[in-house]
């Protein structure tokens, strides 16, 4: 009797602690990944690199390059229809939706690219 709860108690204190572990884990899990917004004029296509740089307006009134990188499931929009990232040319209007890790130190990956009127 006394080992039945002995081994209860240790199963109770390793559920409970294995709970507590998972949840500190995820505080700063894929939650605080925000969604970001930006307009922009393409500036620069590489198609090798699978990278995409506009030209966006900062609030100060100068213009800054920011590089996105395309991956397999960026997907392009024209006119609410799916197209073809090849579409895309410089000088195109765009509006990339892309994540926000501020703990990654890697690039910036675009999830859609919207192309506008400019």
């Amino acid at each position: 009797m006394v080992r039945l709860s002995f081994v209860t108690l240790l199963l109770l204190g390793v559920v409970f602690f294995n709970s507590q572990f998972t949840y500190g884990y995820r505080q700063g899990g894929p939650a605080d990944i925000q969604l970001r917004v930006i307009k922009g004029r393409v500036s620069c296509i590489d198609r090798i690199g699978s990278k995409i740089a506009i030209e966006w307006l900062q609030p100060n009134g100068e213009y800054d390059e920011i590089t996105f990188l395309i991956t397999s499931s960026t997907t392009a929009v024209k006119n609410n229809v799916y197209v073809s990232l090849l579409e895309i040319a410089e000088g195109d209007t765009v509006i990339i939706e892309y994540r926000n890790d501020p703990q990654s130190f890697g690039p910036l990956v675009a999830r859609r690219v919207s192309l506008t009127a400019p």
